[in-house]
C-alpha cells in the first residue's frame, strides 16, 4: 500500500523523509514489526525497488525477509537468528538451488534460474520461512 509520494530533488544530496501516519491509526496490536520498500522511477517513467526494509516495533522480532519479490539477479534473505539453510524449489516441487552460505544476505544466482515462480524455503536456528517467490527477466 503506497504511503507517499515525494518529487526528486534533484541535487548532489538527496535527503528524504516520511511519516508513515496510518500506522498511528491501525491496529497494531500482535504485530511486532513493519516492512518498507522505495519505489524509484525516473522521468522516462523507468522504475526500481529498493531492498526491503524492517522496523521493529518493541521486541525484537524473529521474522525472515526474502525479497526483492520479483527477483532478477538475486534474492537478499534476512533474519535475526543465524540462517542455517536456504532451498528453492520450483512450482512441481524440485529442488533448484540450496545453499548453508548466504554471504551479505544475498544469493545470486547468475542465470541459474529460469523465469518462473519459485518457494523459497529458510531455515533458521529458531524457524522454518516458506515463501513464494517470482523470478523475472
Amino acid at each position: 500500500m503506497p504511503i507517499s509520494t515525494i518529487p526528486a530533488k534533484n541535487t548532489s544530496q538527496n535527503f528524504y523523509n516520511i511519516v508513515d501516519k496510518s500506522i498511528l491509526i491501525t491496529n497494531l496490536s500482535g504485530r511486532n514489526a513493519l516492512y518498507y520498500r522505495l519505489k524509484i522511477s525516473d522521468k522516462a517513467g523507468r522504475y526500481k525497488y529498493t531492498e526491503v526494509a524492517k522496523i521493529s516495533l518493541g521486541k525484537t522480532s524473529t521474522d525472515v525477509i526474502i525479497g526483492p519479490n520479483p527477483f532478477v539477479d538475486y534474492i537478499s534473505v534476512y533474519s535475526s537468528d543465524a540462517i542455517l539453510l536456504v532451498n528453492i524449489f520450483d512450482i512441481s516441487g524440485k529442488l533448484v538451488y540450496s545453499t548453508t552460505n548466504v554471504v551479505g544476505n544475498k544469493i545470486f544466482f547468475d542465470k541459474i534460474i529460469p523465469t518462473g515462480t519459485y518457494i523459497v524455503k529458510v531455515q533458521t536456528s529458531k524457524e522454518v520461512v516458506i515463501a513464494r517467490i517470482l523470478k523475472a527477466n
